[in-house]
């Protein structure tokens, strides 16, 4: 027997259209490079989609067809997104850190009809145009004194009507295309569909997961160029709430006077980020007056940031997730429970990544690929299904699951009894000395916690005895010399006796890949000598 409902489909168009309709004179701020802010509400935004949606149409955007971006997060990028997917056509947001032959792979691979670009980005779009001979619309958000004649976004939608007939189509329809960072071989696409996305959106607005409504002002750091900012564009309008658009700048002070200047009561970022903003308080002396919830992924927060951030009383959502999940996975949100344990089992949990929402399952799995049962001391391989997760890469004609319909997220986590997921490691940055395990996340989150430092990567270096040993490469805050002995002493106190670094490398930055996660892999090739005798340190 069939159901006697109205057969809607999930379509991301219909977030924009419910928010023009019930919440059209909400504001949409969006900084430039300079700094300036200009406002428009959601009403506009949808009239200047529906004027793009209009546009691509005419110059011969169909359905399915990929429409590329390289820019940062302002509401023209905003105006692409819902234009480019309400019409049934498929968003490829490019992330403009990669290496440019792999931004050269990913058009190719995409087979781009048109890309957008920001004038930020026109040396690189230079370099592409030679190579992306596919792409046969080249459109500037703005002009640029001595840049290419490409089409100018303003003009490309001054003429066209402000009304479009959405149209309908099925939900399984591919509607947005993200780029893994490549650190392990060539980025691979993740192609989701208007059902998934629209799936995790609802469930990102929910109490026990962001908890996202129309009194919230949200001020979306992360990069819309890699998985759309984690949602939070599409999450805002869904509900109503205020969106502030941060541009270029992302520093401690230009984050500060945004959250200042527009009530932000909830801010997404990496932990670099917050460190900033965190910077930025202590000078100020003062929180962001209405800031309540700070979201930090990406890579795991230092116990030191969050126990700052709280005691200011922001709170801290502790979250996890990758680019095949769209990205939601977990979300560290206390149960009922949980909200009256002491001050130290309080710490303890929030450090960890979370549970996940309904629509994500986890488990992890021994080296046999048997499930582990949860508890304290369980480890494993965390693997991962969904309603946004991915099945498989795109123009890829094989599975990304393993045999029993599992994605491999190559992670090594716990999972405690009541279902929060802690990281162990990276499989690839996990440590092997002397034919024992030590966590690189383990050391990094001891370390963190000393005096002196704002940033540390742990990893393992070649030895001659012990095959691996771990080492630290810390930068310091303000630039103060490091006392080495005095950070391994720190470390010391909080794991164990052989797991304690052979030496602290001090720099001056650790580099990064192009999704802002500390690169391992050249901190592994410049240090892999590091422990290694020389000729004259050889005993005869």
């Amino acid at each position: 027997m069939l159901n006697l409902m109205q057969p809607r489909q999930l379509l991301m168009s219909r977030i924009l259209r419910h928010a023009q309709r019930f919440h059209g004179d909400v504001e949409v701020v969006s900084y430039d490079k300079h700094g300036a802010a200009s406002t428009l509400t959601y009403e506009e935004i949808h009239a200047r989609s529906c004027q793009l949606a209009n546009a691509l149409k005419g110059v011969g955007t169909s359905a399915g067809a990929r429409v590329a971006t390289l820019a940062w997060n302002d509401h023209r990028h905003l105006e692409v997104y819902f234009a480019v997917a309400g019409m049934g056509a498929v968003c490829h947001t490019i992330n403009p850190r990669l290496h440019l032959d792999d931004i050269d792979y990913i058009v190719n691979d995409a087979q781009d009809l048109v890309v957008f670009y920001d004038p930020d980005f026109s040396s690189l779009v230079a370099e592409l145009r030679m190579r992306c001979r596919g792409v046969k619309h080249w459109v500037c958000f703005e002009h640029r004194e001595g840049q290419v004649e490409d089409a100018l976004y303003e003009e490309l939608i001054d003429s066209n009507s402000s009304t479009f007939e959405w149209p309908e189509f099925s939900e399984d329809t591919a509607c947005a295309l993200c780029y893994t960072s490549g650190t392990t071989g060539r980025p691979k696409g993740v192609l989701t569909s208007h059902r998934s996305n629209l799936l995790m959106y609802m469930s990102m607005v929910s109490p026990d997961v962001f908890n996202v409504g129309a009194r919230d002002v949200v001020l979306a750091v992360a990069p819309m160029f890699h998985v759309a900012s984690w949602g939070f564009p599409f999450a805002a309008p869904m509900v109503g709430a205020k969106l502030v658009l941060p541009g270029p700048n992302m520093s401690g002070s230009s984050l500060f006077d945004a959250m200042e200047a527009h009530g932000v009561t909830m801010s997404t970022g990496v932990p670099t980020v917050w460190i900033g903003v965190i910077d930025e308080i202590a000078i100020r002396g003062r929180a962001p007056s209405r800031l309540k919830r700070a979201l930090i992924g990406g890579s795991a927060c230092s116990s030191q940031a969050i126990e700052t951030l709280e005691t200011l009383g922001i709170e801290v959502l502790h979250s996890w997730g990758m680019t095949e999940l769209s990205p939601l996975g977990t979300l560290n949100q206390l149960k009922n429970g949980n909200q009256h344990m002491d001050v130290a089992d309080r710490k303890s949990l929030k450090l960890k990544q979370g549970r996940p929402p309904f629509g994500v399952d986890l488990r992890i799995v021994d080296d046999n690929h048997r499930e582990v049962p949860w508890g304290p001391s369980a480890r494993g391989a965390l693997e991962v299904q969904g309603h946004w997760a991915i099945e498989s890469y795109f123009n890829s004609q094989q599975s990304a699951l393993n045999s029993d319909g599992w994605l491999s997220t190559g992670d090594i986590a716990n999972i405690d009894s009541e279902g929060y997921m802690q990281l162990v490691d990276r499989e690839k940055d996990i440590i092997k000395s002397g034919g024992e395990w030590i966590s690189s996340l383990e050391l990094e989150r001891a370390a963190q916690s000393c005096d002196g430092i704002q940033e540390v990567a742990a990893i393992g270096v070649p030895h001659q005895r012990w095959q691996e040993r771990p080492v630290l490469i810390a930068v310091a805050l303000n630039g103060v010399a490091l006392d080495e002995k005095a950070v391994l002493h720190h470390v010391k106190q909080q794991v164990a006796s052989w797991q304690v670094p052979d030496r602290v490398v001090q720099v001056s930055e650790l580099p990064k890949t192009g999704t802002g996660k500390v690169d391992k892999k050249q901190l592994r090739t410049q240090f892999q000598d590091l422990l290694i005798p020389t000729d004259s340190e050889v005993t005869p």
